[in-house]
C-alpha cells in the first residue's frame, strides 16, 4: 500500500507542529504527524515510510514500527489527511 498527502488548501509547518486547511475542517498535527505530512508529499510505501519514522523517531516501545506507522496512517487517512494510493 502507498499512500500521499491529500493537499490541503493551505499548509503552515513550523518546528514540529503542523496546521493544515482543509475545505471543513483546520487540522493541527504534532511531531510524528508533521513527519508524516513530509515524508507523503510524494507517494510512498508504509514500509519505506516506517524506516524513515524509525530514523527520525527511533522504534515505538510496544508495538513494531511497521504496526506503529500502519496506525498512524490509519488515523490520518480516516482523517482525510492522507490518500491511498495503491494497494
Amino acid at each position: 500500500m502507498k499512500v500521499r498527502l491529500a493537499p490541503p488548501r493551505d499548509l503552515l509547518v513550523q518546528d514540529d507542529a503542523a496546521l493544515l486547511l482543509y475545505p471543513s475542517e483546520l487540522i493541527r498535527l504534532s511531531g510524528l504527524g508533521t513527519a508524516i505530512v513530509e515524508l507523503t508529499e510524494n507517494p510512498i510505501s508504509i514500509a519505506d515510510l516506517a524506516t524513515a519514522l524509525q530514523i527520525q523517531f527511533g522504534n515505538p516501545e510496544d508495538l513494531s514500527i511497521r504496526e506503529a506507522t500502519k496506525a498512524a496512517v490509519s488515523t490520518l487517512v480516516e482523517r482525510g489527511v492522507l490518500d491511498v494510493v495503491e494497494a
